[in-house]
């Protein structure tokens, strides 16, 4: 199977907010791989966009989803995501109906770093401690059960299998853009 980064698609629908509308939550709270049971459904982003609401946005460190496309997600069974009902307020004061922040609940380590060779400065000793990774493989066994997930070593990052990708093709779903990860 495929598996893919999940990058910006460049679609004009950017979310802002400031820290007011998040009411105590912080902009790497589903960076944290962990369930959310006190969540506030107040959370409110600002679409600066006033067309077409896309299907996924994603603002700093988190993943949105419309309506349309939590839909696909359920139908298709994919699993280790809790919805997060949140506000998306258009700047024409209008607001968008039933989007959800993706929590998403699959985290592991799956880095191929013996044979896809990666280059380490002199003090770096772990995966972990690097802050950029210009070229990457997984280990298919360690990811091939999962249709999302995010990485324990660069939790900022969101990575799909093709079953995702398809999803969005086949509904014409934007927001979200994909790069091809090689995998071992």
């Amino acid at each position: 199977m495929n598996y893919y980064q999940v990058v910006d698609d460049d679609m004009p629908g950017i979310l802002v907010t400031d820290k007011e509308d998040f009411y105590g939550f912080d902009e790497w709270e589903l960076t944290r791989i962990k369930f959310i049971d006190n969540w506030n459904p107040k959370i409110t982003l600002y679409s600066c966009y006033d067309g077409r609401p896309q299907a996924a946005w994603s603002h700093s460190s988190w993943e949105v989803a419309s309506p349309e496309l939590i839909k696909a997600f359920k139908d298709a069974d994919i699993q280790g995501i809790q919805w997060l009902p949140l506000r998306i307020i258009r700047m024409d004061g209008k607001e968008l109906k039933g989007f959800h922040a993706i929590n998403i609940l699959n985290s592991f380590s799956a880095y191929d770093v013996v044979d896809f060779p990666m280059c380490y400065p002199p003090a770096t000793k772990k995966i972990k401690d690097l802050w950029h990774i210009v070229r990457y493989a997984f280990y298919e066994d360690k990811i091939k059960q999962f249709d999302i997930f995010r990485l324990k070593e660069k939790k900022l990052w969101v990575f799909v299998s093709q079953k995702i990708k398809d999803i969005f093709k086949k509904n014409r779903f934007d927001g979200w853009g994909f790069t091809k990860v090689p995998t071992t």
